[in-house]
């Protein structure tokens, strides 16, 4: 090939290039609410904290539902972390609203806070700036968004370290073991902690922590103003700890509102003053949402791939993927080297579960479970066996109560609580290695159709419904039981105090009384099965 030919092909290789260089970009769209969810139970050398996975995970889903692009990181070691709030920070520049929220182990030195990756090992307290993420990191990396810049920490917990550095002689500053310090903040920015400072936060007996409980309660509220979500957190908090447990925020917000999740897009010629736009919200679709909380405790990897069988194209479908890559992950107990003890390999216990773990059915007699159903009319059934099928091919379905006579079955995603009704039968799915597991429900109600009840009455509480009749009754002093009377124009729940008995089956019961009394009953599953449908 001549040098002309060369030199001809390089001046056409270089127009090129500056042809597109110079031609218009296209347009590509950046989320403009964005999050990173961190989430570290598994530490190297502080042991296992139960919950932060399962705040991190049902974090992630709660901020997807309401429009988020998540980015979620499962028990991530040093470089993992600073790796997440680098790509994050490049996310979040553009965007209007950016979070990051991370759940596990905090500390605090000097009025410094900091945040414990899971293969930190801190001998010394020299050791905590050069081994773990300041807080400032998680700052920086929400510092790009123009809206609204939020920080959640569900880390005051104790210093998992603290003993191993007095041991030493190095834990020279008392405040090593009471949660995280108070932070400045700059215009638009919002750090919320779960305990305030000086304090620590519990870790919670549930699935979730107390803090990360009640965030969730609030977060998918839209229209909710920001500093007043976090104000009603605060609350609730203090009443689920007994007022051992106070959150607090550190912020310098503007003075209109802003929302974490808008009630609505805002109008196009709006002000960057004014309240901020809606993302677009991916579609929830409520049996997929239903079967992700059916299933979202599971253990087993084939429950996950089965929600995707079903759900592949959900907002759920990329936690259920994560939730399997996880269980793949366990690690596996070597055998006994010859002559010698096994090696030692700690197994998560949130991840394993014992291969002879088996779905099984139990079958309650003249119980009820209120609330809690996936179709308010219930299904029609021939028999509690077609019922049961019904909720064995469902996956959003874990009970289902039978009315025989109507010959209706309703189906439960889950339940407010049990009561004894005569007639109906209530099936519930569980997993276990044993049949003999099945749970013993306590009933709080007895309820009878089309039935009155004796007793001292309270009056009228005028609730318009069953449910807001038992509520009253709950509210008020000495109520024993009452009767809704549903057969009149207006509706009337008639409340009752001192010995409540019934039923009592009159004329009017029968024109449309539905009445009920306490109880404190224990009611235990009359046959349990095994479940070929789930298994």
């Amino acid at each position: 090939m001549s040098s002309a030919w060369l030199r001809r092909l390089a001046l056409a290789g270089l127009l090129l290039a500056a042809a597109l260089m110079l031609a218009p970009a296209q347009a590509v769209a950046r989320p403009s609410h964005v999050a990173l969810v961190i989430g570290n139970s598994n530490y190297d050398a502080a042991g296992l904290l139960p919950n932060p996975v399962n705040d991190a995970e049902d974090m992630s889903v709660a901020l997807t539902e309401i429009g988020y692009d998540v980015t979620t990181v499962f028990d991530a070691d040093y470089e993992a972390m600073r790796t997440a709030l680098a790509r994050f920070a490049g996310k979040a520049r553009g965007a209007e609203i950016a979070i990051v929220y991370f759940a596990g182990h905090g500390i605090e030195i000097d009025k410094h806070n900091y945040l414990i990756p899971t293969d930190a090992v801190l001998n010394a307290d020299t050791d905590v700036p050069l081994l773990t993420i300041p807080l400032d990191l998680m700052l920086t990396a929400v510092a790009g968004a123009s809206r609204l810049r939020v920080v959640l920490l569900d880390a005051c917990r104790n210093n998992p370290f603290l003993q191993r550095m007095r041991s030493a002689g190095t834990a020279r500053r008392s405040v090593l073991g009471r949660g995280l310090a108070a932070v400045e903040t700059e215009t638009g920015t919002l750090v919320s902690f779960a305990a305030k400072e000086g304090t620590t936060a519990s870790d919670g007996e549930g699935r979730n922590s107390p803090y990360t409980k009640s965030l969730l309660s609030f977060v998918r509220q839209p229209g909710l103003d920001a500093g007043r979500m976090f104000r009603k957190v605060r609350d609730m908090v203090l009443k689920e700890t007994g007022n051992q447990q106070e959150p607090f925020v550190s912020s310098s917000l503007p003075g209109d509102d802003v929302y974490l999740h808008p009630a609505s897009p805002a109008p196009a010629d709006e002000t960057a003053q004014g309240p901020t736009a809606a993302p677009a919200v991916p579609p929830v679709d409520d049996e997929a949402r239903l079967a992700w909380d059916a299933i979202k405790n599971s253990t087993d990897a084939g429950d996950y791939q089965t929600y995707l069988n079903h759900y592949g194209d959900s907002v759920y479908a990329k936690f259920a993927r994560d939730r399997m890559a996880r269980l793949s992950s366990r690690p596996v107990e070597p055998p006994p080297a010859e002559g010698g003890a096994a090696e030692t390999v700690r197994v998560d216990p949130n991840v394993f579960s014992p291969p002879q773990e088996r779905w099984y059915l139990a079958t309650y007699d003249n119980l009820d479970l209120f609330g809690g159903d996936l179709h308010e009319r219930g299904l029609p059934a021939a028999t509690i066996g077609d019922c049961a099928d019904q909720c064995g091919n469902n996956l959003a379905c874990r009970a289902f109560t039978y009315n025989a006579s109507a010959r209706r079955c309703f189906l439960k995603s889950g339940f407010q609580f049990a009561q004894v009704f005569q007639g109906a039968v209530t099936g519930f799915f569980f997993r276990s290695t044993q049949p003999g597991n099945a749970p013993a429900f306590e009933a709080d109600w007895e309820v009878f159709d089309r039935g009155d009840i004796t007793g001292i009455d309270l009056g009228d509480s005028r609730a318009g419904s069953f449910d807001a009749c038992r509520l009253s009754c709950d509210r008020s002093s000495g109520c024993n039981g009452f009767a809704y009377v549903y057969f009149t124009r207006a509706k009337q729940c008639w409340l009752k105090t001192g010995d409540v008995s019934g039923p009592v089956r009159n004329a009017n019961a029968l024109k449309g009384i539905t009445s009920a009394r306490r109880v404190s009953q224990t009611v235990r599953p009359a046959s349990v099965v095994e479940s070929f449908a789930r298994n």
